[in-house]
């Protein structure tokens, strides 16, 4: 596990992936990452992919610095989780519903 990189997704979800979701498998699973400085809650699944593969093509220290960077006003300014979905399907559902995770003021990441 690194500090930035692609969430990690547990092995039943692996299975579902479409083929160009395993792109983002090939960089380490990180702590923080992509989707969680740029829309979070807000992206749907396939959107939060579409960051994790961007990170994977475009890796590099810098950009692992602006993610870390980032990410220390969302840890100290997090909303209460929200409610899943009842029934929402995990492949096509927000991100959050997904993992269920804390939403983002829309304001702090600037959409």
């Amino acid at each position: 596990m690194s500090i930035v990189g692609p969430r990690p997704d547990l092995p039943y979800s692996v299975e579902k992936y479409k083929a160009w979701h395993h792109e983002r498998l090939r960089a380490l699973p990180g702590i923080t990452g992509p989707w969680q400085v740029n829309g979070r809650c807000q992206v749907s699944f396939d959107d939060m992919v579409r960051a994790d593969v961007e990170y994977v093509r475009d890796q590099s220290l810098s950009l692992d610095l602006k993610i870390m960077f980032l990410t220390i006003p969302l840890l100290c300014l997090r909303e209460a989780p929200r409610e899943r979905q009842a029934g929402q399907n995990q492949m096509t559902g927000t991100a959050c519903a997904r993992f269920g995770v804390m939403s983002i003021p829309s304001r702090l990441i600037g959409r």
